[in-house]
């Protein structure tokens, strides 16, 4: 089920103060990855530098940033392995909190992560539809899919034309 309507959420949106949620959002995800790595070969990169800002970038480049569109889409793509890839405990109340992220962003969230219990299929079956969720995954499918190889290329790759049908 849809909980939230894109296009009849835009006036309750806060607009002026989304550049303040992305600042906090970039400073929470940060920290929350700090140590962690992502590895492409036999290179290991910073995974909040390279990946998350490499998936933030490729949205920035496609969608720009003075759009509430645009700005939501950063926002999203900056936390969207925040809780699930994470070894502390977080919860979306905790995120909601420490980085200002409305309800309706936080829906967006909920759905970009992938519940423990949940299987990968079902998980990607479930962001169709949420237009928001889909350009964020789709982004991030596509920078694991030209860093990858083999199998886990495969994967991605399946998971991106699941979520274009």
């Amino acid at each position: 089920m849809h909980i939230f309507n894109y296009n009849t959420k835009i006036k309750n949106y806060d607009m002026d103060n989304s550049e303040g949620v992305y600042d906090r959002a970039v400073s929470y995800a940060k920290e929350i990855h700090k140590g962690q790595k992502y590895k492409v070969g036999n290179v290991e990169h910073d995974y909040f530098d390279y990946h998350v800002m490499g998936v933030v970038n490729s949205i920035k480049a496609k969608f720009g940033d003075k759009t509430f569109k645009s700005r939501a889409l950063a926002i999203l793509a900056v936390l969207h392995d925040s809780i699930e890839d994470c070894n502390e405990t977080i919860n979306m109340t905790d995120l909601k909190s420490k980085v200002g992220l409305s309800d309706y962003l936080a829906h967006y969230l909920y759905v970009l992560t992938k519940d423990k219990d949940m299987s990968y299929a079902d998980y990607i079956l479930n962001i169709r539809g949420e237009e928001l969720c889909e350009i964020v995954k789709l982004h991030d499918l596509d920078f694991n899919s030209r860093h990858s190889t083999g199998a886990r290329k495969d994967k991605y790759e399946l998971a991106m034309a699941l979520i274009n049908i």
